[in-house]
């Protein structure tokens, strides 16, 4: 079965309402780390050393989040995350 480039897992699975445990199954440990670290405002770089992975695989997991979530950009991933509960950025409180 192919898919168009740049549709995500979701689009092309057909379903239009999954639920966040689907959701959630669909992105790795390190995707769903990455997308909460750069929603409570981590750079890439501080991203990386907290997964302990180069600057460029912290920027793979953030795009291929994006990709699986339908997401148009990273900012995008991280509202549809928030949105089905797949994370709870902290927003930097002290």
């Amino acid at each position: 079965m192919a898919t168009e480039p740049g549709r995500s897992i979701l689009a092309w699975s057909g379903f239009r309402n999954w639920n966040a445990e689907l959701l959630k199954r669909a992105l790795d440990r390190n995707e769903l780390e990455a997308l909460t670290l750069f929603a409570n405002g981590q750079s890439a770089d501080e991203i990386a050393a907290a997964l302990n992975v180069s600057q460029g695989m912290a920027h793979h997991y953030l795009r291929v989040a994006a990709r699986k979530l339908g997401a148009r950009n990273r900012v995008h991933a991280v509202a549809v995350a928030v949105r089905n509960g797949l994370i709870k950025p902290t927003g930097g409180e002290d």
